[in-house]
């Protein structure tokens, strides 16, 4: 059985590989993968699925997560035209992904072959994902970072959630304690936009002060970079999944101002929100 390897498919300090494909029938080639996981979409049309020994048909919006050792393959459906995508990550970005959010069985159990993780998006749900997907298909700034969003995603759609800690808990290699946790997936939620630096020490029931110690130590940024960092990802993902005005986009994700907005956009993506949203249907109206 042929064995994929990561050395063959990532560059040099990535993370990431991302392919569009256009299937066609044939033969299924089984295979493995050995530094890296993937997840698989189907964009449009359906495809043959072999899968540790079986074999199943995923239409439009069919999600799946392939562990590390899981023997699989797939082909196109006779006489369907079908565009299917992948983006494959490292084993390190996914230990680095589990220390983060607690979730130490993560590495464990997508290492061994297993039963399909699989979900099935629908409607406007799978517009959007498809959209985001085509997006990153390709080189354009702040790419890394949707990929990192979609990876995630994808690990708390599929995946057991993090195990409960004590709130107090930190480990010797200084992982942010689970109350900082707990605070960052919280403001990750679309109704935190508009939350201002002031009101997070009530959220987290800590001082201020221990507040922004706890954000430089253990994120290497201050509350107020964090909360800009999460609008500034909101407003990326807008500019490109929908004709929504600029301004609306930036008052909507929590800009106070136009300008404060363009300011930190082209400081974070190396364009303006015009000239990314440009970028970004160009390399989707390529596929």
């Amino acid at each position: 059985m042929n064995v994929l390897k990561a050395a063959n498919f990532f560059l040099p300090g990535r993370d990431f590989h991302v392919a569009i494909h256009r299937m066609l029938p044939g033969n299924v080639g089984y295979h493995t993968h050995h530094g890296f996981l993937e997840f698989s979409y189907v964009l449009d049309g359906s495809v043959r699925h072999a899968f540790n020994g079986g074999e199943e048909r995923l239409s439009a919006g069919a999600l799946v997560l392939i562990r590390e050792r899981d023997a699989h393959g797939v082909v196109g459906a006779p006489g369907v035209e079908t565009r299917f995508a992948n983006i494959a990550f490292t084993t390190d970005f996914l230990a680095r992904l589990a220390r983060f959010a607690r979730a130490p069985r993560w590495p464990v159990l997508l290492r061994d072959a297993g039963a399909l993780l699989a979900v099935h998006f629908k409607g406007a749900e799978h517009a959007a994902f498809s959209k985001r997907l085509e997006a990153a298909s390709a080189e354009f700034p702040g790419r890394d970072d949707a990929l990192r969003a979609l990876t995630v995603e994808v690990c708390a759609r599929l995946l057991p959630a993090p195990e409960a800690a004590p709130d107090d808990w930190a480990s010797k290699a200084g992982e942010p304690p689970l109350w900082l946790r707990e605070l960052c997936v919280t403001l990750h939620g679309s109704e935190h936009l508009l939350t201002r630096p002031q009101v997070l020490p009530g959220l987290a029931h800590k001082s201020p002060e221990h507040l922004s110690r706890a954000f430089r130590k253990h994120l290497g940024m201050t509350p107020t970079d964090f909360l800009n960092a999460r609008r500034l990802d909101q407003a990326a993902q807008a500019l490109v999944s929908s004709d929504e005005k600029l301004l609306s986009i930036a008052f909507r994700c929590g800009f106070e101002t136009p300008g404060y907005f363009y300011r930190l956009f082209r400081k974070r993506f190396g364009v303006t929100p015009r000239q990314y949203r440009k970028s970004a249907r160009g390399l989707i109206d390529t596929h």
